[in-house]
């Protein structure tokens, strides 16, 4: 409510920062995921994300899709050498975003259970 949205946060894993949480199930559990909103436009957004994860900031979504109350960029990119899924989306007022990453092993679970329910559950207040 804070932050001016609400959305979908998996129970049970550490929260580092406000929506940033790791799920930390080992020492090198990599699964990570962040939900946040800006008072930006989406390219914006995106622009300020690809310099923060190291995206070629001319990489195009994989697909676009509504989902939930927003229509949403989905794309499929590679962290520290992770599967990572990353969507963003903006209703006039501010972006938003929804970002796993996850073992290679556990993205299909991961991207079913977690990914895509957090992503149709984002909205603004």
């Amino acid at each position: 409510e804070d932050r001016g949205f609400r959305g979908l946060v998996p129970a049970g894993w550490q929260e580092l920062a406000p929506a940033n949480l790791a799920r930390g199930s080992s020492a090198t559990d990599p699964a990570y995921f962040v939900l946040e909103a800006q008072p930006v436009t989406a390219a914006e957004l995106f622009s300020d994300l690809a310099g923060q994860l190291g995206l070629d900031p001319g990489l195009e979504p994989r697909t676009r899709a509504k989902i939930g109350s927003l229509m949403w960029d989905l794309y499929t990119i590679e962290i520290q050498g992770h599967p990572a899924d990353l969507a963003l989306a903006a209703d006039g007022e501010k972006a938003y975003f929804v970002l796993l990453i996850s073992p290679p092993d556990e993205h299909t679970i991961l991207y079913d259970q977690l990914f895509l329910p957090a992503v149709e559950a984002m909205a603004g207040l």
